[in-house]
This record gives C-alpha cells, sequence and structure tokens, in this order.
C-alpha cells in the first residue's frame, strides 16, 4: 500500500470518528 493512500485513508477515518462523535450531540441539542 502507498503511503499516500495510507494518509488519504486514515484522515477519512478520523474526519469519520470526528462525525460520529458529533451525531450524538446535535441529537441531544434537538
Amino acid at each position: 500500500m502507498e503511503l499516500q493512500t495510507f494518509t488519504i485513508i486514515l484522515a477519512a477515518l478520523l474526519a469519520l470518528s470526528e462525525a460520529l462523535a458529533l451525531i450524538p450531540s446535535l441529537q441531544d441539542n434537538s
């Protein structure tokens, strides 16, 4: 696996984890 591909996947996982962490707070506020 190329380093660039690994970096893209890692960034995507980090963004996904942040989004999943924000979902409960958004539901609680509504």
